[in-house]
């Protein structure tokens, strides 16, 4: 991945304005009208581009728009000004087939800032902590993206054709009445038509997080229970008027992943191990035998107690509930 334009200030808004640090390929803004923006990418030849957005010049750059960059002119790519996600935006080139997918945080254990090492669990004296929360040490080696939302009933019928949820209403409710098997066969789908469409590479895959990146990307490096108030980062039985709420309507952790804590309950790829081990792991993964699932990070249907970092449910993985739902990590096969 190499950054190749930097173009400060997305309320740059006057006459059309372009920023290039190669002749290869210039990145351009203009104002289409009192609240639409319009922009164009172009480059010597056909190259894939992504269009990333920042709160500050130094990130954390998180994807926004893919397109593909062209010799010509093109058209020009129109969005409402109040739908650029952070102020300042820039275009990364990509190889073909190997563009990250939009809505995904990059995790980079031992880079960037983030630990490689986390402790897994909950220390004796925390509140509300259960039997099977055993403090343990985490290493994670490899990086992985994960989306910062919870699937929703949109993208989960663009992929799959129908909505197994309960609670509906809304497009950014995130989908729910979900098994474990549901789950993956979302990812396997999402991956196949990925592929096909030539979006992602051959050995790039969608697919669900182990219970330790899992947490490891809820903590954001953060040993508390939780990563703020749990009102404000949580939609809990006391607050959630019994029913699953839209997407991002609550703070984010540190590293902008939206809803770990409440809503729905989301499957980890793992087995339930109620027993964690008692030293010092590296990606650690229990076998998938299609049994006793977990989930993980409280649910609507759930009091504040539940929404920590640390608990855990096991759940049979063939069986749906109005609570369960999921996000996916994507990246290189393992």
């Amino acid at each position: 991945m190499k950054p190749v334009i930097l173009l400060a200030a997305t309320s740059m808004l006057a006459p059309w304005v372009h920023a290039q640090s190669t002749p290869s390929l210039m990145l351009q803004f203009g104002n289409s009208s009192s609240n639409l923006l319009s922009f164009s990418v172009r480059s010597v030849t056909n190259t894939p581009v992504a269009l990333q957005t920042a709160p500050t010049l130094t990130g954390p750059w998180k994807p926004w728009i893919h397109l593909v960059a062209t010799p010509g002119p093109g058209t020009p790519t129109v969005v409402p000004i109040e739908a650029i996600p952070q102020q300042f935006v820039r275009a990364v080139t990509f190889a073909a087939g190997s563009m990250p997918p939009p809505g995904f945080v990059h995790v980079t254990p031992g880079a960037g800032g983030m630990p490689q090492t986390f402790t897994m669990g909950s220390p004796p004296e925390e509140a509300d902590r259960l039997p099977d929360e055993r403090a343990h040490q985490v290493s994670l080696t490899r990086d992985f993206w994960m989306s910062d939302h919870e699937v929703t009933q949109a993208e989960y019928t663009a992929i799959m054709t129908n909505n197994p949820s309960l609670n509906r209403g809304h497009p950014d409710l995130p989908v729910e009445n979900i098994t474990r098997v549901m789950a993956k066969q979302y990812c396997e789908a999402r991956t196949a038509r990925e592929r096909s469409q030539g979006l992602i590479a051959v050995d790039e895959t969608y697919r669900l997080p182990t219970e330790a990146e899992w947490e490891y990307a809820a903590r954001a490096g953060n040993a508390a229970p939780r990563y703020g108030p749990v009102d404000d980062v949580a939609w809990h039985l006391d607050i959630s008027n019994n029913s699953t709420q839209p997407i991002r309507l609550k703070k984010p952790n540190a590293w902008g992943f939206y809803d770990m804590l409440g809503n729905v309950l989301e499957w980890c790829s793992d087995d339930y191990n109620s027993d964690y081990p008692p030293g010092p792991v590296t990606n650690p993964e229990f076998l998938d035998t299609g049994k006793t699932g977990v989930l993980r990070g409280g649910s609507f249907v759930l009091r504040y107690p539940y929404a920590r970092a640390a608990f855990r449910m096991p759940y049979p993985a063939n069986l749906p509930s109005p609570e369960h739902g999921f996000r996916p990590v994507f990246g290189r096969s393992p």
